[in-house]
């Protein structure tokens, strides 16, 4: 398992690369299709964008529920980037 706030975009080099050495992204193994991704939004919201946080499992693990959390409070969040969680377990 590989996570953290990477800064990349699912379709940078580094996640490709992760990708290639056979991590894949648990939030796509449970929503394949969901375009509301954006994890860094700098404190202004938002859900349109790029997810750069990321929880990276292989093959070894299996995602039983992924999300992005979409908290926030009267206009205030957490932190400037949305939590991203999982609950995986061994295949």
């Amino acid at each position: 398992m590989v996570l953290g706030d990477f800064n990349a975009g699912e379709q940078s080099a580094p996640l490709k690369a992760l990708a290639e050495a056979g991590f894949r992204d648990t939030f796509r193994d449970t929503n394949p299709d969901a375009t509301e991704v954006k994890t860094g939004h700098g404190f202004r919201g938002g859900r349109r964008g790029a997810m750069i946080d990321h929880v990276l499992v292989d093959r070894r693990l299996e995602t039983a529920e992924a999300w992005i959390d979409w908290t926030e409070v009267e206009g205030q969040y957490p932190s400037d980037h949305r939590f991203v969680g999982a609950v995986i377990r061994r295949r």
